[in-house]
């Protein structure tokens, strides 16, 4: 059970990881520059300390009705959280093709990039 625990929060801190790649990227405006950073530093951190919440509530042997409603509570804030910091992500993702220079809109030619075995 812990490995899969440590599977998830190792592969939820790579894609906010991934996100905060984007940290001095150039945003149309401050306020998206600021809610990208916002969210991927939620996108990254909600895992790891959910999972020290969970790892300290285990360790100090609490009584069971506080860890049950200690661990419902902070499960479902840490979610709500990080449901929307994704959701902040996808939306900015979008918003931020309204901005894309000319040269994106260029086609290429993709037959002289990849190799003929036929």
């Amino acid at each position: 059970m812990w490995y899969h625990m440590l599977l998830l929060v190792t592969l939820g801190v790579v894609f906010g990881g991934i996100h905060c790649f984007g940290w001095n990227f150039s945003f149309p405006t401050y306020t998206e520059q600021k809610l990208w950073r916002v969210a991927s530093l939620a996108v990254t951190v909600i895992p790891i300390a959910t999972s020290l919440f969970f790892l300290t509530i285990s360790i100090l042997k609490l009584p069971y009705n506080l860890v049950v409603g200690l661990a419902l509570t902070t499960l479902i804030l840490c979610a709500l959280a990080y449901v929307s910091a994704r959701f902040v992500l996808l939306g900015l993702a979008l918003a931020l093709l309204r901005g894309l220079p000319p040269t994106a809109y260029i086609a290429i030619n993709w037959t002289k990039f990849y190799p003929h075995f036929l």
